[in-house]
C-alpha cells in the first residue's frame, strides 16, 4: 500500500527535472524507511513492488524508482557481505586508511566510468571494460587491500552511482542514469559471491598478490589495445 501509494509522487512521463528527482528520491526513500521500519526487509520488498507495478510503462519515473530501490536493496547486499566476511560484529571502520581507501576509490571508480561512457557513449563496445571493470575490481579491492576496504568500496560506489543517476536524467542517449542500477548490483554481488574466497585469501603472500595484479594488468591493456583498434583515432571523438 505504501508502495503504490508512492507512486502518486512520481514525476510526470518524461525526463525529470534534477530537482524533481531529488524531491522524488527523498520522498519515497523515507516512505521505504518506514516500511523497513515496520516490515523489514519484507516490507521494502514489498513497498518496492508497488512502487515498480506504478511506473510500469513510464520509461524516466522508473528510472527514479529503480535508483530508490537499488539504495535499499544494495543495503541488503551489503549486510550480507558483512556476515560472510565476519564483519558483521564491528562493521566497517571508515577512518582505517584502507577502508578510507577504499570509500574514495569507490567514488572515482563511478568518475571514471561516466568519462568512459561520456567519451564513447555512440559506441556499444565501451560496455565491456565496463562491466569487466566492475567485476574485477571489486576482486582487486577484497584480494590485494582487505575485505573492509571491499565492504567500503561498495558504499561509496552505491552512494555515488545513486547521485549521479539523479543528475543524470536529462534526456541524451545511453545515459548513465541506465547504468547506475546494474554497476552497483554486479559490483556488490560479485563482492558477496566472492567474499568467502576473499576471506580464505587474507593471508595470502605478497609475491600472490603481485603476481595477480601484475596478470590483471596484462589483460587489462590488452583488451584496451584490442578495443581501441576497432574505434576510430580518439583525435576524431569530441567531447560533449
Amino acid at each position: 500500500l505504501v508502495g503504490l501509494l508512492g507512486t502518486l509522487l512520481l514525476p510526470a512521463e518524461g525526463p525529470a527535472s534534477r530537482l524533481t528527482g531529488v524531491a522524488f528520491m527523498v520522498a519515497v526513500g523515507s516512505l521505504l524507511v518506514v516500511e523497513n521500519r515496520l516490515g523489514g526487509i519484507l516490507g521494502i520488498a514489498f513497498g518496492g513492488l508497488g512502487l515498480l507495478v506504478g511506473a510500469r510503462g513510464a520509461r524516466g519515473p522508473r528510472a527514479l524508482v529503480v535508483l530508490a530501490l537499488a539504495i535499499f536493496a544494495v543495503r541488503v547486499w551489503l549486510q550480507l557481505f558483512l556476515d560472510r566476511t565476519n564483519l558483521t560484529g564491528y562493521g566497517i571502520d571508515l577512518t582505517h586508511p584502507y577502508a578510507y581507501i577504499g570509500l574514495i576509490g569507490g567514488c572515482l571508480f563511478v568518475v571514471l566510468v561516466a568519462m568512459m561512457h561520456q567519451r564513447f557513449q555512440a559506441r556499444r563496445i565501451v560496455l565491456l571494460p565496463i562491466g569487466w571493470a566492475a567485476l574485477v575490481v571489486p576482486l582487486l579491492a577484497g584480494f590485494l587491500l582487505h575485505i573492509e576496504p571491499l565492504g567500503a568500496f561498495i558504499a561509496g560506489l552505491t552512494a555515488v552511482c545513486l547521485v549521479w543517476g539523479l543528475l543524470r536524467q536529462a534526456p541524451e542517449p545511453n545515459r548513465l542514469a541506465d547504468l547506475a542500477a546494474p554497476l552497483t548490483g554486479v559490483s556488490v554481488t560479485t563482492a558477496v559471491l566472492a567474499a568467502p574466497w576473499l576471506v580464505d585469501m587474507i593471508n595470502a603472500s605478497r609475491g600472490l598478490r603481485a603476481g595477480v595484479l601484475l596478470a590483471v594488468l596484462a589483460v587489462a591493456i590488452l583488451f584496451m589495445i584490442a578495443a581501441m583498434k576497432r574505434l576510430p583515432a580518439v583525435a576524431q571523438i569530441t567531447d560533449d
